[in-house]
Protein backbone atom coordinates (compact mmCIF):
# COMPACT_ATOMS: atom_id res chain seq x y z
CA UNK A 1 0.00 0.00 0.00
CA UNK A 2 2.56 2.06 0.98
CA UNK A 3 4.40 1.83 -2.17
CA UNK A 4 1.28 2.41 -4.03
CA UNK A 5 0.90 5.68 -2.26
CA UNK A 6 4.40 7.07 -3.30
CA UNK A 7 3.75 5.54 -6.77
CA UNK A 8 0.30 8.37 -7.06
CA UNK A 9 1.86 10.77 -5.26
CA UNK A 10 4.80 10.59 -7.68
CA UNK A 11 2.48 10.48 -10.72
CA UNK A 12 0.77 13.44 -9.51
CA UNK A 13 3.87 14.99 -8.45
CA UNK A 14 4.98 14.64 -12.34
CA UNK A 15 1.56 15.63 -13.54
CA UNK A 16 1.28 19.36 -12.00
CA UNK A 17 3.78 21.28 -14.03
CA UNK A 18 1.88 19.69 -17.49
CA UNK A 19 -1.42 20.67 -15.97
CA UNK A 20 -0.09 24.40 -14.64
CA UNK A 21 1.60 24.83 -17.87
CA UNK A 22 -1.77 23.81 -20.05
CA UNK A 23 -3.44 26.38 -17.71
CA UNK A 24 -0.79 28.99 -18.13
CA UNK A 25 -1.19 28.40 -22.02
CA UNK A 26 -4.99 28.67 -21.91
CA UNK A 27 -5.14 31.86 -19.86
CA UNK A 28 -2.57 33.11 -22.34
CA UNK A 29 -4.63 31.99 -25.28
CA UNK A 30 -7.78 34.23 -23.59
CA UNK A 31 -5.68 37.03 -23.28
CA UNK A 32 -4.36 37.14 -26.85
CA UNK A 33 -7.62 36.72 -28.25
CA UNK A 34 -9.59 39.28 -25.91
CA UNK A 35 -6.96 42.03 -27.57
CA UNK A 36 -7.53 40.52 -31.20
CA UNK A 37 -11.11 41.32 -30.35
CA UNK A 38 -10.22 45.07 -29.31
CA UNK A 39 -8.04 45.94 -32.49
CA UNK A 40 -10.32 44.16 -34.34
CA UNK A 41 -13.57 46.53 -32.82
CA UNK A 42 -11.15 49.96 -33.08
CA UNK A 43 -10.60 48.59 -37.07
CA UNK A 44 -14.19 48.44 -37.53
CA UNK A 45 -14.88 51.54 -35.85
CA UNK A 46 -12.20 53.12 -38.02
CA UNK A 47 -13.79 51.73 -41.12
CA UNK A 48 -16.89 53.06 -40.17
CA UNK A 49 -16.07 56.58 -39.39
CA UNK A 50 -13.96 56.80 -42.89
CA UNK A 51 -17.12 54.98 -44.43
CA UNK A 52 -18.95 57.92 -43.08
CA UNK A 53 -16.55 60.84 -43.84
CA UNK A 54 -15.84 59.30 -47.35
CA UNK A 55 -19.52 59.77 -47.73
CA UNK A 56 -19.74 63.46 -46.70
CA UNK A 57 -16.91 63.78 -48.80
CA UNK A 58 -18.57 62.74 -51.88
CA UNK A 59 -21.72 64.77 -50.95
CA UNK A 60 -20.63 68.17 -50.49
CA UNK A 61 -17.96 67.46 -53.88
CA UNK A 62 -21.39 66.93 -55.62
CA UNK A 63 -23.13 69.91 -54.15
CA UNK A 64 -19.67 72.19 -55.14
CA UNK A 65 -20.47 71.43 -58.70
CA UNK A 66 -24.12 72.43 -58.22
CA UNK A 67 -25.38 68.74 -58.46
CA UNK A 68 -28.92 68.07 -57.44
CA UNK A 69 -28.42 65.35 -54.40
CA UNK A 70 -31.84 63.29 -54.42
CA UNK A 71 -33.20 60.35 -52.12
CA UNK A 72 -36.58 58.98 -51.33
CA UNK A 73 -37.91 56.03 -49.62
CA UNK A 74 -41.40 53.85 -50.10
CA UNK A 75 -42.89 51.27 -47.50
CA UNK A 76 -46.00 49.65 -48.11
CA UNK A 77 -47.37 47.96 -44.88
CA UNK A 78 -50.45 45.53 -44.93
CA UNK A 79 -51.71 43.61 -42.20
CA UNK A 80 -54.95 40.44 -42.40
CA UNK A 81 -56.39 38.37 -39.29
CA UNK A 82 -59.13 36.33 -39.97
CA UNK A 83 -60.33 33.54 -37.10
CA UNK A 84 -63.10 30.56 -38.23
CA UNK A 85 -64.61 28.81 -35.29
CA UNK A 86 -61.72 29.89 -32.97
CA UNK A 87 -61.97 28.91 -29.36
CA UNK A 88 -60.07 31.62 -28.10
CA UNK A 89 -62.35 34.48 -30.66
CA UNK A 90 -61.11 37.34 -32.18
CA UNK A 91 -62.36 39.71 -34.82
CA UNK A 92 -61.37 39.73 -38.33
CA UNK A 93 -59.07 42.75 -39.59
CA UNK A 94 -57.67 44.14 -42.61
CA UNK A 95 -54.77 47.06 -41.95
CA UNK A 96 -52.94 49.14 -45.32
CA UNK A 97 -50.56 51.58 -44.75
CA UNK A 98 -48.17 53.24 -47.38
CA UNK A 99 -45.66 56.06 -47.16
CA UNK A 100 -43.98 58.12 -49.53
CA UNK A 101 -40.88 60.67 -48.37
CA UNK A 102 -38.53 62.37 -51.18
CA UNK A 103 -35.88 64.66 -50.63
CA UNK A 104 -34.29 66.94 -53.03
CA UNK A 105 -31.35 69.54 -52.89
CA UNK A 106 -29.22 71.84 -54.84
CA UNK A 107 -26.26 73.84 -53.99
CA UNK A 108 -24.28 76.15 -56.10
CA UNK A 109 -22.28 78.45 -54.59
CA UNK A 110 -23.23 79.62 -51.61
CA UNK A 111 -26.88 79.23 -52.53
CA UNK A 112 -28.76 75.96 -51.32
CA UNK A 113 -32.21 74.97 -51.97
CA UNK A 114 -33.89 72.03 -49.90
CA UNK A 115 -37.26 70.24 -50.12
CA UNK A 116 -38.61 67.60 -48.55
CA UNK A 117 -42.32 66.27 -49.52
CA UNK A 118 -44.05 63.69 -46.24
CA UNK A 119 -46.84 61.71 -47.78
CA UNK A 120 -49.30 58.87 -46.42
CA UNK A 121 -52.49 57.50 -45.93
CA UNK A 122 -53.47 54.18 -44.11
CA UNK A 123 -56.71 52.82 -43.67
CA UNK A 124 -58.12 49.35 -41.19
CA UNK A 125 -61.11 47.35 -41.19
CA UNK A 126 -62.12 45.44 -38.75
CA UNK A 127 -64.91 42.96 -38.82
CA UNK A 128 -68.25 43.97 -40.03
CA UNK A 129 -67.19 47.99 -39.65
CA UNK A 130 -66.41 50.59 -42.00
CA UNK A 131 -63.43 51.07 -42.96
CA UNK A 132 -61.79 53.86 -40.56
CA UNK A 133 -58.54 56.37 -41.41
CA UNK A 134 -54.83 55.30 -39.29
CA UNK A 135 -52.79 57.39 -41.03
CA UNK A 136 -53.01 60.65 -43.20
CA UNK A 137 -50.87 63.20 -44.06
CA UNK A 138 -49.65 65.84 -46.47
CA UNK A 139 -46.35 67.51 -45.05
CA UNK A 140 -44.86 69.48 -48.32
CA UNK A 141 -41.17 71.62 -47.08
CA UNK A 142 -38.98 73.98 -48.94
CA UNK A 143 -36.18 75.94 -47.61
CA UNK A 144 -33.63 78.60 -49.10
CA UNK A 145 -30.84 79.37 -47.73
CA UNK A 146 -27.50 81.63 -48.25
CA UNK A 147 -23.92 81.55 -46.80
CA UNK A 148 -22.51 84.72 -45.88
CA UNK A 149 -19.15 83.36 -46.51
CA UNK A 150 -18.14 79.94 -47.53
CA UNK A 151 -18.72 77.31 -45.11
CA UNK A 152 -20.36 79.53 -42.90
CA UNK A 153 -22.23 78.00 -39.86
CA UNK A 154 -24.89 81.01 -39.86
CA UNK A 155 -27.22 81.22 -42.74
CA UNK A 156 -30.00 83.68 -44.12
CA UNK A 157 -32.62 81.10 -44.69
CA UNK A 158 -36.56 81.33 -45.70
CA UNK A 159 -39.42 78.51 -45.19
CA UNK A 160 -42.41 77.41 -46.22
CA UNK A 161 -44.17 74.63 -45.10
CA UNK A 162 -47.41 73.24 -46.07
CA UNK A 163 -49.40 70.77 -44.41
CA UNK A 164 -52.81 69.08 -44.35
CA UNK A 165 -54.68 65.51 -45.28
CA UNK A 166 -56.09 63.72 -47.37
CA UNK A 167 -59.21 62.00 -46.65
CA UNK A 168 -61.90 62.98 -44.59
CA UNK A 169 -61.36 61.63 -40.95
CA UNK A 170 -64.00 60.74 -38.25
CA UNK A 171 -64.49 60.86 -34.35
CA UNK A 172 -65.86 57.06 -33.84
CA UNK A 173 -66.61 57.74 -30.12
CA UNK A 174 -69.94 56.83 -31.22
CA UNK A 175 -69.88 53.84 -33.82
CA UNK A 176 -73.50 55.04 -34.94
CA UNK A 177 -73.12 58.37 -35.38
CA UNK A 178 -69.51 59.21 -36.47
CA UNK A 179 -68.72 62.76 -36.64
CA UNK A 180 -66.28 64.30 -39.25
CA UNK A 181 -63.58 66.58 -37.69
CA UNK A 182 -60.98 66.88 -40.94
CA UNK A 183 -60.62 65.99 -44.88
CA UNK A 184 -58.96 67.92 -47.24
CA UNK A 185 -57.91 71.22 -46.46
CA UNK A 186 -59.91 71.29 -43.47
CA UNK A 187 -57.54 71.78 -41.84
CA UNK A 188 -54.97 72.95 -43.90
CA UNK A 189 -51.62 74.68 -42.30
CA UNK A 190 -49.34 76.90 -44.03
CA UNK A 191 -46.17 78.31 -42.16
CA UNK A 192 -43.51 80.55 -43.76
CA UNK A 193 -40.66 82.20 -42.30
CA UNK A 194 -37.49 84.05 -42.71
CA UNK A 195 -34.67 84.38 -40.55
CA UNK A 196 -31.36 82.77 -39.83
CA UNK A 197 -30.05 79.59 -39.55
CA UNK A 198 -27.63 77.51 -37.86
CA UNK A 199 -25.98 74.42 -38.76
CA UNK A 200 -23.03 73.19 -36.24
CA UNK A 201 -22.80 70.05 -38.57
CA UNK A 202 -24.12 67.82 -41.18
CA UNK A 203 -26.95 66.10 -39.29
CA UNK A 204 -28.13 69.25 -37.30
CA UNK A 205 -30.00 72.60 -38.13
CA UNK A 206 -31.99 74.97 -36.69
CA UNK A 207 -34.17 78.35 -38.18
CA UNK A 208 -34.69 81.26 -35.90
CA UNK A 209 -37.85 83.38 -37.54
CA UNK A 210 -38.30 86.39 -35.60
CA UNK A 211 -40.88 87.30 -38.44
CA UNK A 212 -42.78 84.22 -38.93
CA UNK A 213 -46.28 83.93 -40.13
CA UNK A 214 -48.86 81.14 -39.75
CA UNK A 215 -51.70 80.43 -42.01
CA UNK A 216 -54.84 78.01 -41.01
CA UNK A 217 -57.80 76.81 -43.38
CA UNK A 218 -60.42 75.34 -42.74
CA UNK A 219 -62.24 75.16 -46.46
CA UNK A 220 -65.42 72.90 -45.07
CA UNK A 221 -68.88 74.97 -43.50
CA UNK A 222 -69.73 72.38 -41.08
CA UNK A 223 -66.23 71.71 -39.71
CA UNK A 224 -65.58 75.59 -39.22
CA UNK A 225 -68.91 76.02 -37.64
CA UNK A 226 -67.89 73.63 -34.79
CA UNK A 227 -64.18 75.58 -34.32
CA UNK A 228 -62.06 72.87 -33.53
CA UNK A 229 -59.47 74.87 -35.83
CA UNK A 230 -60.02 78.17 -35.52
CA UNK A 231 -61.39 80.32 -32.32
CA UNK A 232 -65.33 81.18 -32.48
CA UNK A 233 -63.41 84.49 -31.48
CA UNK A 234 -61.57 84.88 -35.47
CA UNK A 235 -63.31 86.80 -37.57
CA UNK A 236 -63.31 84.20 -40.58
CA UNK A 237 -64.30 80.94 -39.33
CA UNK A 238 -62.19 79.62 -42.89
CA UNK A 239 -59.45 81.27 -42.58
CA UNK A 240 -56.52 83.18 -39.88
CA UNK A 241 -53.43 84.28 -40.22
CA UNK A 242 -50.98 84.62 -37.44
CA UNK A 243 -47.74 86.94 -37.00
CA UNK A 244 -44.77 85.09 -34.65
CA UNK A 245 -41.60 83.95 -33.77
CA UNK A 246 -40.91 80.31 -34.71
CA UNK A 247 -38.19 77.85 -34.02
CA UNK A 248 -37.57 74.64 -36.67
CA UNK A 249 -35.07 71.94 -35.26
CA UNK A 250 -34.47 69.28 -37.75
CA UNK A 251 -32.11 66.17 -37.64
CA UNK A 252 -31.09 63.82 -40.39
CA UNK A 253 -28.84 61.08 -39.80
CA UNK A 254 -27.85 57.45 -40.82
CA UNK A 255 -27.34 55.92 -38.08
CA UNK A 256 -26.03 52.50 -40.02
CA UNK A 257 -26.39 51.94 -43.52
CA UNK A 258 -29.46 50.03 -43.01
CA UNK A 259 -31.02 53.09 -40.39
CA UNK A 260 -32.25 56.28 -40.79
CA UNK A 261 -33.53 58.93 -38.58
CA UNK A 262 -35.21 62.02 -39.22
CA UNK A 263 -36.83 63.95 -36.60
CA UNK A 264 -38.08 67.60 -36.53
CA UNK A 265 -39.34 69.89 -33.81
CA UNK A 266 -41.29 73.11 -34.75
CA UNK A 267 -42.15 75.66 -32.06
CA UNK A 268 -44.35 78.79 -32.51
CA UNK A 269 -45.60 81.91 -31.12
CA UNK A 270 -48.43 84.16 -31.86
CA UNK A 271 -47.11 87.15 -29.98
CA UNK A 272 -49.79 89.55 -31.92
CA UNK A 273 -52.92 87.25 -30.75
CA UNK A 274 -55.54 89.23 -29.75
CA UNK A 275 -56.11 86.98 -26.80
CA UNK A 276 -53.27 88.54 -24.70
CA UNK A 277 -53.91 85.77 -22.46
CA UNK A 278 -52.80 82.85 -25.42
CA UNK A 279 -49.43 84.89 -26.43
CA UNK A 280 -47.49 82.95 -23.66
CA UNK A 281 -48.53 79.39 -25.14
CA UNK A 282 -46.39 77.61 -27.63
CA UNK A 283 -47.67 75.70 -30.40
CA UNK A 284 -45.22 72.03 -31.11
CA UNK A 285 -45.48 69.78 -33.14
CA UNK A 286 -42.59 67.02 -32.70
CA UNK A 287 -42.06 64.35 -35.62
CA UNK A 288 -39.64 61.78 -35.49
CA UNK A 289 -39.09 58.82 -37.64
CA UNK A 290 -36.75 55.61 -38.37
CA UNK A 291 -36.76 53.47 -40.80
CA UNK A 292 -34.39 49.87 -40.55
CA UNK A 293 -33.75 48.45 -43.77
CA UNK A 294 -33.48 44.50 -42.90
CA UNK A 295 -33.55 43.10 -46.67
CA UNK A 296 -33.40 44.82 -50.00
CA UNK A 297 -37.25 45.12 -49.91
CA UNK A 298 -38.25 44.47 -46.45
CA UNK A 299 -37.93 47.02 -43.77
CA UNK A 300 -39.35 48.37 -40.56
CA UNK A 301 -40.49 51.88 -40.03
CA UNK A 302 -41.54 53.75 -36.71
CA UNK A 303 -43.00 57.19 -36.08
CA UNK A 304 -44.38 58.93 -33.36
CA UNK A 305 -45.82 62.73 -33.30
CA UNK A 306 -46.63 65.38 -30.58
CA UNK A 307 -48.35 67.89 -31.29
CA UNK A 308 -50.36 70.67 -29.11
CA UNK A 309 -51.72 73.59 -30.33
CA UNK A 310 -54.14 75.63 -28.25
CA UNK A 311 -56.63 77.00 -30.61
CA UNK A 312 -57.23 73.06 -31.70
CA UNK A 313 -59.91 72.28 -29.89
CA UNK A 314 -60.92 68.31 -28.80
CA UNK A 315 -63.82 66.65 -27.31
CA UNK A 316 -62.72 64.28 -24.52
CA UNK A 317 -64.34 63.52 -21.04
CA UNK A 318 -64.31 64.55 -17.54
CA UNK A 319 -65.23 62.56 -13.74
CA UNK A 320 -66.93 66.02 -11.94
CA UNK A 321 -68.81 64.92 -8.79
CA UNK A 322 -69.46 61.24 -10.08
CA UNK A 323 -70.95 62.41 -12.93
CA UNK A 324 -68.93 62.32 -16.32
CA UNK A 325 -69.41 65.43 -18.72
CA UNK A 326 -68.22 66.27 -22.16
CA UNK A 327 -65.78 69.00 -22.89
CA UNK A 328 -63.99 70.90 -25.27
CA UNK A 329 -60.66 72.57 -25.01
CA UNK A 330 -56.74 72.13 -26.43
CA UNK A 331 -54.78 68.53 -25.28
CA UNK A 332 -51.83 67.22 -26.20
CA UNK A 333 -51.84 64.93 -28.98
CA UNK A 334 -49.77 61.74 -29.38
CA UNK A 335 -49.61 59.13 -31.84
CA UNK A 336 -46.96 56.58 -32.74
CA UNK A 337 -47.31 54.20 -35.92
CA UNK A 338 -45.30 51.16 -36.63
CA UNK A 339 -45.00 49.25 -39.68
CA UNK A 340 -43.68 46.16 -41.51
CA UNK A 341 -43.73 45.53 -44.87
CA UNK A 342 -42.38 45.66 -48.64
CA UNK A 343 -39.80 49.11 -48.46
CA UNK A 344 -37.40 50.44 -50.99
CA UNK A 345 -35.05 53.14 -50.66
CA UNK A 346 -34.13 55.35 -54.04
Amino acid sequence: MKKLSIIKFLFFLALSPTTFLYAQSHKEKIIQKKRELRLAEKTYKDAEKKFNSLRDELYQLRLKNGYWTRQGFLGINFSRAEFNNWAAGGANSYAVNSTLTCKADYKKNKFTWENFVDLSIGFTKNADENSKKSEDKIDILSKFSFETKKRAKFRFAALLNFKSQFAQGFDFSNEEKPILNSRFFAPAYILSSLGFEYKPTQPLSLLFSPASGKFTIVQNKALAEKHFFIPSSAANPNFRSELGASLNVLIQKRIRKSINLRSRLELFNNYLDPNRANRKNIDISWETSLNFKISKYIGVSFLTYLLYDDDINITFKVNEQGVEIEKLGPKIQFKDVLGIGFSYQF
